[in-house]
């Protein structure tokens, strides 16, 4: 499966998942990570809970432009 099928998958079932839901609360829009996290690099503990700040710090950029 390429990343674009599965961007594609994902797109597909937001807009199921949306056509169920009331204006406010839609998703309006979204990002893939280029990778999975991972605990060597930080992105999650050991027991694979998310590290935000570390999440926040890395993906600072892709982060911005859905608010733009």
């Amino acid at each position: 499966l390429s990343s674009a099928d599965f961007a594609e998958q994902i797109k597909a079932h937001v807009e199921s998942v949306n056509a169920h839901l009331n204006e406010w609360e839609k998703v309006r829009r979204w990002t893939l990570s280029p990778s999975p996290f991972r605990i060597e690099t930080g992105e999650i503990t050991p027991t694979l809970k998310v590290r935000r700040a570390e999440v926040l710090r890395r993906f600072q950029a892709d982060l911005d432009a859905l608010y733009r």
